[in-house]
């Protein structure tokens, strides 16, 4: 068995509805170490690591007993746990030198999106923002959105051809070429960066997309905090005052 057959058993359920192909890959919470660098900079983050199925933790986490002696004793004496970690980090690692375009799938970040619109789109709906603010007006935001997203994803998969072309050798291009389409993939991330941050009282938190809502757990996957955030908040008033 690999680390993915493993993967894909103890998480099947990916980013992507419908694609089996991929295992389970959360979103950077802002309990997350990593997520300031992607809500802050736009900068992408990876927190890769092995749980402890069933559970997300070992019980020691976080507590004084957590020494070396733990892990060579109980939790994971031959290293192979550790060892497959770093195997698939220096296989990242590889792929990534050894690629003339950085290989960010912006076919399958097009997906993504799609999928936290309308998980955005069912919370709203759940909370009864459409008939608060008057189903047709909701409509034709959403569909102003769904539309920028069309457009995306039409420039997305265009790009992503492009990179699968040259770096699978199908097609050649200049080194200013390569230059000019690498420097594009590191600025998509911050393209979502509004600069003074989602709204006053979140302006540490500048991704118009990857910044999970204030109201829910910290280390959710409730995305668009910037519209969620008011939203439930004009939800629970309401609640009080009835």
């Amino acid at each position: 068995m690999t680390l993915l057959d493993s993967w894909k058993f103890y998480d099947p359920k990916g980013p992507i509805s419908g694609d089996r192909s991929i295992p389970g890959i959360g979103i950077p919470g802002t309990g997350s170490d990593f997520q300031r660098f992607i809500t802050y900079l736009g900068i992408p983050v990876i927190d890769m690591k092995l749980e402890s199925a069933p559970l997300y933790n070992y019980m020691l986490y976080h507590t004084m007993y957590e020494i070396p002696w733990l892990l060579d004793n109980f939790l994971d004496q031959n290293c192979t746990a550790m060892m497959a970690v770093g195997q698939l980090w220096l296989e990242i690692g590889r792929d990534i030198a050894d690629s003339i375009i950085i290989p960010f799938n912006l076919h399958d970040y097009g997906l993504v999106l799609s999928d936290f619109i309308d998980r955005m789109d069912q919370q709203l709906e759940h909370i009864g923002i459409p008939k608060a603010i008057g189903t047709k007006a909701y409509r034709v935001i959403l569909n102003n959105l769904r539309g920028a997203l069309t457009r995306f994803q039409i420039v997305a998969n265009v790009i992503q051809e492009i990179t699968q072309s040259v770096n699978t050798g199908h097609e050649s291009i200049s080194m200013k070429q390569a230059e000019m389409l690498n420097n594009r993939m590191q600025h998509v991330e911050r393209a979502f960066i509004a600069e003074q941050g989602i709204y006053p009282e979140r302006a540490e938190f500048r991704h118009l997309i990857f910044t999970t809502n204030n109201i829910h757990n910290d280390y959710g996957n409730l995305l668009f905090g910037g519209i969620l955030d008011p939203a439930l908040q004009w939800y629970n008033a309401s609640i009080t005052e009835i």
